[in-house]
């Protein structure tokens, strides 16, 4: 409610009673007759004067009078609105907690909407060398089981993403279905973060936050670095992080940095309350959630030569990847306690993601014959035990519009009811 313009019409009003002659404060006509005695013309002006004063004394105490009226009456509709708005949020915030009470976030409307208490999680990670050229569906990478195999939440993370981000996304969608809503959406650079989830899911999700961090030299140069995206899911909070580390076989320690730079400077969560702040470090945003995902393009390489790996390739047994993977340089720095203490990952069972010649599956055949390694990764970490489980992990190698091939991830992931202390 405002009041300014029946103030103002008061004060109009005010004007217009006591405005009739204004001249008369400060000036009254002495009428002179023709015919007087001189005497007589001191006390004339004198009896003048007197009524003068009492004439604009007392129009001056009027004014004061209604200014004090008009003063009381704002006083009065200012502290009548002031009760107004602090009682109807305060009615707002009753009603809220009075809902969740209810179960709008609790165990009876969890067993509802998911009656195994348990989300499917689809995390995959692409580095589509800039191309453009993308195929008008994307079945290969979103379905890599089947159509069959639909999951609740797709999270993907692009690194060097190409120029159309908004056809990426759109051919995201078209593929999923009208089932699937966009949930968020962000960028930083050439890495982007797309999330979508079922439609019938996303009332029970909180405020999406997203935060970014460069690596590089200079801030301005957004091509390596993170992306991340955190929320709560009924008492659950997630935080999935998309990363793209320093390239260079022998850039190890440079790839360990940029971890440690992420973990410390990502400022997440901003607004939405931590589920449980005692596990929380302020120096490693991992630590503030119940469930981590973290992926991307970490360029940790096999540490062989090519020749040595084209020899291991040629004599694998199957899908057993361990003669590789003992070679692999981020299991070792894992192993070392280096970074990423706490995580986790998927057995690999799928070859080499990197580095192919493009529109093929043949490793890199240019003069700088690049040694395969596994740059592409998902892994995750869980405050509680047995929280994620692994459901699958592997790659997507009928995509071969870039140097890279997709990693996915397919997880299970057990969730809490939440509580009014997350709104």
């Amino acid at each position: 409610m405002h009041f300014q313009p029946f103030i103002v019409f008061l004060v109009l009003l005010q004007q217009f009673l006591y405005s009739s002659d204004r001249s008369s404060l400060t000036q009254t006509e002495i009428l002179v007759p023709d015919e007087f005695q001189f005497g007589d013309v001191e006390a004339t002006i004198e009896e003048n004067i007197k009524e003068t004063i009492e004439e604009t004394g007392l129009q001056l105490f009027s004014s004061v009078i209604v200014m004090v009226l008009l003063m009381f009456i704002c006083q009065l509709g200012m502290d009548w609105y002031s009760s107004y708005t602090s009682q109807t949020s305060q009615k707002k915030l009753l009603e809220a907690r009075l809902l969740v009470a209810e179960g709008l976030l609790g165990e009876d409307e969890l067993e509802r909407c998911l009656p195994r208490k348990s989300l499917r999680i689809f995390t995959a990670t692409w580095n589509m060398s800039g191309k453009k050229d993308l195929p008008d569906r994307l079945d290969d990478l979103l379905f890599p089981s089947g159509t069959e195999s639909a999951q609740d939440l797709y999270v993907i993370g692009v690194q060097e993403g190409g120029p159309d981000r908004q056809e990426w996304e759109y051919r995201l969608q078209r593929t999923l279905g009208h089932r699937y809503i966009l949930l968020h959406s962000a960028a930083h650079g050439v890495l982007y973060l797309t999330l979508f989830i079922r439609r019938e899911l996303v009332w029970y999700c909180s405020e999406v936050e997203c935060a970014a961090v460069t690596t590089r030299m200079f801030p301005m140069i957004k091509t390596k670095g993170a992306l991340a995206a955190s929320f709560t899911f009924f008492g659950t909070s997630f935080l999935f992080v998309n990363t793209h580390f320093a390239a260079g076989d022998s850039k190890v320690k440079k790839r360990i940095q940029n971890y440690h730079k992420i973990i410390k400077d990502l400022r997440l969560p901003k607004n939405v309350a931590d589920t449980d702040p005692i596990y929380s470090d302020p120096y490693d945003v991992t630590s503030r959630f119940d469930e981590v995902f973290w992926f991307g393009d970490l360029n940790f390489r096999l540490s062989n030569s090519r020749s040595e790996v084209d020899s291991i390739l040629q004599n694998l047994p199957g899908n057993d990847m361990r003669s590789l993977l003992q070679h692999d340089q981020l299991s070792a720095e894992v192993n070392k306690g280096s970074l990423f203490k706490g995580f986790k990952e998927g057995e690999i069972h799928f070859h080499s993601t990197y580095k192919f010649d493009i529109g093929s599956d043949v490793y890199d055949t240019s003069k700088k014959q690049r040694t395969p390694s596994y740059t592409d990764r998902v892994l995750y970490k869980s405050r509680h035990e047995e929280d994620i489980r692994v459901l699958k992990y592997g790659s997507c190698p009928l995509m071969t519009q870039s140097d890279h091939k997709p990693v996915f991830g397919l997880f299970k992931v057990w969730i809490r009811p939440g509580s009014d202390d997350i709104l």
